[in-house]
């Protein structure tokens, strides 16, 4: 695939930052030229050397630049690392990226030169330019990863609270006894046969644990539009005079870092408050929601279809590198309408994790001690093909310490 691919020209308004050292011009420059031709336009991408007036206030112009662009590159030397000003752009833009109050911010450490890596930076998530690497091949995986992240859309002064959106994407409070609580909108879920798994034949990317793909029948069940968020988790924890932890993201994100037993516990005071019976999905149940589609009756490999879309789903591909508010990828969404089954967070099930052919029984009506459960969805931190549908994760019933799991209820439906 080329730099001109047109792949990749959906993601083409991010606008980028390169700090470096004055000691690596030369190569800083001709990043710069090239990513200015390839983006079309000299003013996406912010480079000091040709943009900065002798007399302009330094600081205020380089963070306003920072604030304004979407991806910051820094090159990474022993010149830079022994910068001042790299340092200091490099600390203002981890700033921005972890601030709640702003778009986001995708964080690429371009390697130009060895040397230890002095800020909390993840080397991996970096492009090298080291040899052999030729430095056409390294510009084009730069080059995808500025046009294949998407940031968040940024608040405003008018922008809604969490609870008109809530409220807005179906989310009902209630403040009646026993405890103030919130209920979730959800998708209908017909009875009948689909088909689970995958067939190794069709899927080169599936695994053995997924074999073999077999007709499994439901009842007809109501599942959560969208994973539990930390907004409706944290009713759960007051009503117990506790408090919620530091998260990932706002009220509006998915709770993460709880674990099995927690689950369990939520549904049950949800479902004593509500007067419905909530409880956590077979993985049956969240298999079909995510991938059958009622009117081809047939079960894809994704929600919206047979190809991976980093697009669609906030996964390792999206270079997020954390939690999305819920509701944002439209384009992600299920036939039957359920939001982030391929991403953002992984669910737990009830289902303990056994070899298949699937049996309709095997969903555990007690929580049990040290099983270990099936976890369904892709999430932030995993790769698109672990986005599939079929694919069956497993984590330790007492894992809490995990902030890429979460959690989305279904019930009963007469």
């Amino acid at each position: 695939m080329t730099l001109n691919d047109s792949a990749y020209t959906y993601g083409t308004m991010n606008n980028v930052f390169i700090s470096h050292s004055s000691t690596d011009n030369m190569f800083g420059e001709q990043l710069a030229n090239r990513l200015k031709s390839l983006l079309g336009d000299d003013e996406r991408v912010w480079y000091d050397n040709a943009d900065l007036e002798p007399g302009d206030p330094f600081w205020e112009t380089i963070t306003g630049e920072i604030k304004t662009r979407s991806v910051f590159i820094v090159i990474v030397s022993p010149d830079s690392m022994d910068s001042k000003w790299v340092h200091d752009e490099v600390l203002f833009a981890i700033g921005e990226r972890n601030n709640r109050n702003s778009p986001g911010k995708l964080i690429i450490p371009v390697i130009y030169a060895q040397c230890p890596m002095k800020w909390a930076l993840d080397i991996d998530q970096g492009v090298s330019f080291l040899p052999p690497v030729a430095f056409d091949d390294a510009v084009e995986r730069l080059y995808q990863r500025i046009v294949t992240y998407s940031p968040e859309p940024a608040p405003n002064a008018e922008a809604e609270s969490v609870e008109q959106r809530l409220r807005r994407l179906g989310f009902t409070y209630h403040e009646s006894k026993p405890s103030p609580h919130i209920t979730p909108p959800f998708c209908e879920v017909p009875a009948g046969i689909f088909l689970m798994g995958s067939d190794v034949q069709l899927d080169p990317h599936s695994h053995a644990d997924e074999w073999p793909a077999t007709d499994v029948p439901t009842d007809k069940y109501a599942i959560a539009t969208y994973p539990v968020t930390i907004a409706e988790y944290q009713l759960f924890l007051r009503a117990q005079g506790k408090t919620l932890p530091a998260r990932h993201g706002g009220e509006d994100h998915p709770v993460t870092d709880i674990s099995w037993y927690d689950a369990w516990r939520y549904a049950a005071w949800l479902s004593a408050c509500s007067g419905s019976q909530w409880r956590l999905p077979t993985e049956a149940e969240w298999e079909k929601a995510a991938r059958w589609d009622p009117r081809t009756n047939r079960s894809r490999a994704y929600p919206w279809g047979d190809a991976f879309d980093p697009r669609r789903c906030n996964t390792y591909e999206s270079r997020v590198e954390t939690t999305t508010v819920i509701g944002r990828y439209s384009d992600g969404k299920s036939s039957l309408g359920a939001y982030d089954m391929a991403g953002n967070v992984v669910e737990w099930t009830r289902s303990p994790f056994v070899r298949y052919p699937y049996s309709p029984d095997q969903g555990l009506e007690t929580p049990q001690d040290d099983v270990i459960v099936v976890c369904r969805g892709g999430s932030w931190n995993t790769g698109g093909w672990e986005a599939r549908c079929a694919y069956r994760s497993e984590a330790m019933a007492s894992q809490t310490h995990a902030p890429y799991i979460g959690m989305r209820l279904v019930r009963g439906v007469e």
